[in-house]
């Protein structure tokens, strides 16, 4: 979706691959209960028959939150797919119905003996769901083998959203990164950054900051595979509202580092809703995309209208679907895809040495 990010991986490939290589084949070979009695007592994943989306497994605090349709009626429920650390067990026995319209807790016991208690928490779907996090707060800090960041969420394992920081960090600091604001209040802060002369032999020096909803998962064998892009989503907002600052940076480069006469800089901030019920014929239901180039120094508050069904001609190229397949208002879509990057050309590798965008308190309208 956004080659900038891709361009990282790419990168990142090259220069970790022995390094990885070498990683996976020392903890491939650490299990939990390689001496004597296992201690590990996570519970990796429970699930509710009938729930919206994943659930959000918050591991430091031991809290999991599931969300229900707004029509649920019965809460008398068995839980489904529970997964808990090899040679650890749960209790209550999953196997045991119990009433979920209260706040319950579960023990998930060790091999040892020792115990973890974790609160599921469970909650009917608003009318008007905003996505988790989307007011840029919550931030926890990243371990990557190419170094350590801050990333937006409250932890690595449940999150919604994601960034190139993991192959930026092996050429520089992150660029996506929390603007502190005062008052516990914090701002994403995405910065457009020449990665250097090792990059642009893969002709990816130019790395925009990005931060979407999906994931990052490595794929050596498939980089371009690495982002995922959207997270489960089913109702149907008619704009997004978002704050911003701009200031697009100069000199304007490609991917080689080569000085682009005349080239401008500008952000792209973006949102998708898609029909992914046959992932052999995805279907863009809706699209809603905010491009300027012009320096905004003060926060300013900006509302884009999501375009349901068929995009007009003159729309922004890049914001077409690939297989030009379309669904309509009257489809029910199963994922967003939020995007914000410092620079829209980051497709073709390219951008303003400097461009920073700012973005905060994101919310979807309905």
């Amino acid at each position: 979706m956004h080659a900038s990010i891709l361009a990282l991986v790419r990168i990142f490939k090259m220069k970790t691959f022995w390094s990885l290589l070498l990683c996976c084949s020392v903890f491939s070979c650490i299990k939990e209960d390689r001496f004597g009695l296992s201690s590990f007592k996570q519970l990796l994943s429970f699930q509710l028959p009938g729930q919206i989306g994943s659930s959000l497994i918050l591991e430091d605090s031991a809290l999991i939150r599931i969300t229900m349709p707004g029509n649920t009626v019965n809460f008398n429920l068995r839980p489904e797919r529970i997964q808990v650390s090899n040679f650890a067990r749960l209790s209550p026995d999953s196997t045991l119905a119990r009433d979920f319209s209260d706040t319950l807790t579960y023990d998930v016991l060790a091999e040892d003996g020792s115990k973890k208690t974790y609160t599921i928490l469970v909650e009917v779907e608003s009318s008007t769901p905003q996505l988790i996090h989307s007011d840029f707060n919550t931030w926890y800090t990243a371990n990557y083998s190419s170094g350590t960041c801050q990333e937006l969420g409250s932890s690595a394992t449940s999150t919604i959203w994601a960034s190139g920081n993991e192959g930026v960090l092996t050429f520089s600091l992150a660029n996506t990164s929390p603007e502190n604001l005062g008052n516990a209040n914090y701002a994403v802060r995405l910065e457009t950054k020449d990665l250097g002369s090792l990059a642009a032999i893969a002709g990816t020096r130019m790395a925009a900051g990005s931060i979407f909803t999906g994931d990052f998962v490595l794929n050596i064998a498939n980089p371009t595979a690495s982002p995922v892009f959207g997270i489960e989503y089913t109702k149907k907002p008619i704009s997004f509202t978002i704050d911003y600052k701009y200031a697009p940076g100069t000199p304007y480069k490609d991917g080689q580092g080569n000085t682009i006469a005349g080239g401008l800089d500008s952000c792209d901030i973006y949102l998708l809703l898609e029909d992914r019920s046959n992932p052999n014929s995805i279907k863009r239901i809706a699209t809603a995309n905010f491009r300027t180039g012009a320096t905004v120094t003060t926060w300013t508050s900006t509302t884009v209208d999501l375009i349901y069904g068929a995009l007009p001609n003159n729309y922004y190229s890049n914001m077409f679907p690939s297989n030009n397949l379309y669904g309509s208002a009257t489809d029910t879509p199963t994922h967003i895809t939020f995007v914000a990057t410092s620079s829209a050309q980051g497709f073709f590798f390219k951008g303003g040495v400097g461009s920073v965008l700012q973005v905060d308190n994101l919310r979807l309208n309905y």
